[in-house]
């Protein structure tokens, strides 16, 4: 029976003659196959997410206040088979210098930050920092990884990976320094309380008794009172500045006017570190730093307490150098992937070369000023690369210039001379040992 135009016009709105009944049929399965891929690509993203993560995490630390967040990441974390655990900003801070540096990054709301201040001894390479996207992110640590609320499983997945990535691996047994029994005494200079616990309880570990001073004032007076062996010295300070408290210190008459200073800094640009040892300081320590790193700086300084050098020919290669001192720089690479201890060396050869001219000129012309600064600036790189010897024999230098007793140090720097030559000796060696 034919259709009439009414009969046509229904079946066609409908769509579900046969021609259209074929096509929405095929449309579906289409469908179909493209959810089944897409759901296939997240399953597979998810795994690999889950594998990534618990390879690499086995803890996540949230610096919040908001439940709703809380409960959000705790989802995300369980389902990528790391645990989520909340905590202070005192307690993420101290996590960077326990004995287990790898296996766990941090989550911190910003907005759980309004009134404190970020100590800067916190590992911001391995935090990722929540904010509000019109909340100003200035207070956020330049190397810390920043991601917009809301939040999204994505996106909380990549910025992790980043903060897992810029984690170093831990040393070997053999390639770390002994951290058990560095011992002697320190006075910490440092305004910051989570810094002075931090650093208070590191050098307890490492067996040192410690002072604090929380501004310079308070570190110049207690150098009149007491003795150290080594001074840490924060560069920033709320009234006169660890660069300005170094230098009132050398000019002291007290016995820090010849005690090493190590400037704790989270400024490690080579500008930095010329102003630190032109005011006077002796060696750096970026923050935030680990007990090892730690170790192995106090233990260069310490090695030159109550030293007294014995004659060139008289001395044995234990007693010239400290391997150790070179643990933490055979670690590290050049921008371009280069040992940075075969760099290292290079310039100490340059540097040492111009000091010892320097030191050589000032001595003709009787010049003590320019003689004690050489010597000093000598005396810091020799100490930063395990030459003791040859870092005590600048040490006296710096003392004989400072009394005035120049016939005294010529008889010091013939000394110095002979020793520059083992000692590049002896690291030339520790570069080719490295490769």
């Amino acid at each position: 029976m034919p259709r009439s135009d009414a009969d046509r016009s229904e079946t066609d709105n409908q769509g579900v003659g046969p021609v259209g009944h074929a096509e929405g049929v095929l449309d579906a399965e289409i469908a179909l196959e493209r959810v089944l891929e897409l759901r296939e690509v997240l399953l597979q993203d998810e795994r690999a997410a889950r594998e990534h993560v618990s390879e690499h995490a086995d803890e996540v630390l949230l610096v919040a206040d908001c439940p709703t967040l809380k409960a959000q990441l705790a989802n995300y974390c369980s389902g990528w088979g790391a645990s989520l655990h909340a905590c202070t900003l005192e307690d993420l801070t101290l996590q960077a210098v326990r004995g287990d540096q790898a296996g766990w990054a941090a989550i911190i709301d910003q907005r759980a930050m309004a009134s404190s201040t970020v100590p800067d001894t916190l590992p911001a390479s391995r935090s990722i920092w929540l904010h509000n996207l019109d909340a100003s992110t200035s207070a956020i640590p330049d190397a810390a990884h920043r991601l917009p609320l809301p939040l999204t499983r994505r996106d909380l997945y990549e910025r992790l990976g980043q903060a897992m990535q810029a984690q170093q691996p831990a040393a070997s047994v053999a390639e770390a320094p002994e951290t058990s029994n560095v011992g002697g005494s320190v006075l910490l200079v440092e305004d910051n309380e989570v810094n002075q616990e931090v650093f208070a309880g590191m050098l307890a570990e490492l067996g040192c008794t410690s002072t604090i001073a929380a501004d310079g004032y308070s570190a110049l007076r207690i150098i009149e009172e007491r003795t150290f062996d080594v001074i840490l010295m924060d560069y920033r300070l709320p009234d006169i500045d660890g660069l300005e408290t170094t230098r009132r210190i050398r000019k002291s008459k007290t016995s820090a006017a010849s005690t090493p200073i190590v400037a704790l800094t989270a400024n490690t640009s080579e500008d930095d570190r010329n102003r630190c040892l032109d005011a006077g300081m002796d060696g750096f320590l970026a923050k935030p730093c680990t007990i090892e790193a730690l170790a192995a700086t106090l233990s260069n300084w310490m090695a030159l307490k109550d030293t007294v050098a014995s004659p060139a020919g008289q001395v044995e290669d234990d007693a010239r150098f400290n391997e150790a001192a070179l643990a933490p720089i055979r670690r590290l690479k050049t921008a371009g992937g280069e040992p940075m201890l075969a760099q290292a060396v290079k310039m100490f050869e340059r540097t040492a070369a111009d000091s010892v001219t320097a030191m050589a000129e000032a001595l003709s012309g009787s010049n003590h000023e320019t003689l004690g600064f050489n010597a000093h600036k000598l005396k810091s790189a020799c100490a930063n690369l395990g030459a003791v010897r040859m870092a005590t024999l600048c040490k006296q230098i710096e003392q004989c210039a400072a009394s005035g007793t120049i016939e005294e140090a010529e008889d010091i720097f013939a000394d110095l001379e002979i020793e520059r030559n083992h000692a590049q000796a002896w690291l030339l060696r520790q570069v080719s040992a490295n490769e």
